[in-house]
């Protein structure tokens, strides 16, 4: 029988800080320290100078009144968010598209830079979107739960025949979905020699056993702290209990369902087709952009594998708030966007908390977000659900911040002062 999870006793435990799963500036800051401070600091201060310049032109009733007439103000300000990008983001080697989508309009949908040394980056380029992939497995596991294949409570050593192991006896799969499991993650070791592009696919059974041998980090469910493996562990059980490979299942059932035709999954069969962005990182000494090659950032089609466009990102995240059609019944959906790391200590000092695959900003306004980091990539997806607000944005330069851009678009649409 499934059921849904429930949340347990709590216990105050300390585990070290070692990445950021809201600020993907502080991952990256492990490898190339001097570009990123210098970009947040420039960043932080054209954030500034911009924000007060739009403050001191906004009309009266505006400033007064942020609720009144939502609609036009977005609209009004859109303008301003595309000349902050123009001007600003591109100078500083921004690469990418952003989308803004409210209701049935679509207020921006602009693109900049090159998508490869000929092309242009387009609207309708594809990216690597990392770490936004997690939903989508997690929307695959809450499927599965409702064909009564997957229980949520379940340990994980039942859907992980090959993984079994007597530390992991009480991690469930809730345990997994929510970063509260206490498995160690694989990026804290980045000795990944045998890499294609940063995608691990014949390491996956080393990198599981490797965390086996250390043990778990806390009691499951005591603590939260993001662990991209969890979802690696998500992939398995749902190729264990649906029969086929993970990359066939999210496209079979996630993707064309939702009419997502150019998107798909990295996997061990894909290959770079037309419309697809290269990754690619700023070089400080050359004064250029250059083809990612930090290989040992490693990533798994699971936790990582994602490639989109704002397009067809935008069917799905209008899924989550129901107004598309549905392939999850609203209990999966609201068990995905409820936050079930309330109260819980946290590795890193944060605010926010996790769902299923997602962030959720509990506050006012309501907000689903998830940032992505890949070797060449770098995406932030927020949604406003009481809003119908979507901010959507994808990188195909790691020295650009998504992060920050799409916090300073937020505040810019929503008058957030």
């Amino acid at each position: 029988m499934t059921h849904t999870p429930l949340l347990v006793d709590k216990a105050k435990l300390v585990s070290k800080v070692v990445f950021h799963p809201t600020n993907p500036t502080l991952w990256y800051n492990a490898y190339d320290i001097k570009i990123f401070e210098y970009h947040k600091y420039i960043m932080n201060f054209l954030n500034i100078v911009f924000a007060m310049t739009l403050l001191n032109s906004a009309p009266e009733q505006t400033r007064s009144n942020p609720a009144a007439q939502y609609e036009e103000y977005a609209n009004l300000n859109v303008g301003d968010a595309k000349q902050y990008l123009d001007e600003a983001l591109k100078q500083k080697h921004f690469s990418g598209v952003v989308m803004i989508a409210q209701g049935d309009k679509i207020l921006l949908n602009a693109a900049y830079g090159m998508a490869s040394e000929t092309e242009k980056n387009e609207p309708d380029t594809v990216f690597h979107v990392a770490s936004v992939t997690k939903q989508f497995t997690a929307a695959a596991i809450m499927q599965l739960h409702e064909a009564g294949k997957i229980d949520l409570n379940a340990p994980i050593n039942d859907y992980l025949p090959e993984y079994r192991s007597e530390s992991w006896k009480d991690v469930t799969v809730h345990h997994l979905l929510s970063h509260t499991g206490g498995i160690a993650d694989y990026t804290e070791e980045r000795s990944w020699q045998d890499l294609g592009n940063g995608f691990c696919f014949s390491e996956i059974g080393e990198m599981i056993r490797n965390s086996q041998a250390k043990g778990l980090e806390f009691a499951p469910g005591s603590n939260m702290r993001y662990s991209n493996l969890g979802y690696t562990l998500l992939g398995c059980i749902i190729e264990q209990s649906s029969g086929i490979p993970y990359e066939e299942y999210i496209q079979n059932h996630l993707l064309i369902p939702l009419e997502m035709h150019s998107s798909g999954i990295h996997g061990r069969n894909y290959a770079k087709a037309d419309k697809h962005a290269e990754g690619y990182r700023w070089n400080e000494s050359k004064q250029e952009l250059v083809s990612d090659d930090e290989k040992t950032l490693a990533v798994t089609s699971a936790d990582g594998g994602l490639y989109t466009t704002t397009s067809d990102f935008l069917k799905w995240s209008k899924m989550l708030l129901g107004t598309k059609q549905e392939i999850l019944n609203k209990e999966s959906i609201k068990l995905m966007v409820t936050p079930h790391t309330l109260n819980l200590p946290k590795a890193i000092d944060d605010p926010d908390e996790y769902g299923y695959g997602l962030f959720v900003h509990d506050s006012s306004p309501l907000r689903f977000s998830h940032p992505g980091f890949i070797p060449g990539f770098r995406s932030h997806i927020s949604v406003y659900p009481e809003k119908d607000l979507h901010i959507l944005i994808f990188c195909n330069n790691t020295s650009a911040n998504p992060y920050e851009i799409s916090n300073h678009l937020e505040e810019l649409l929503n008058k957030m002062n």
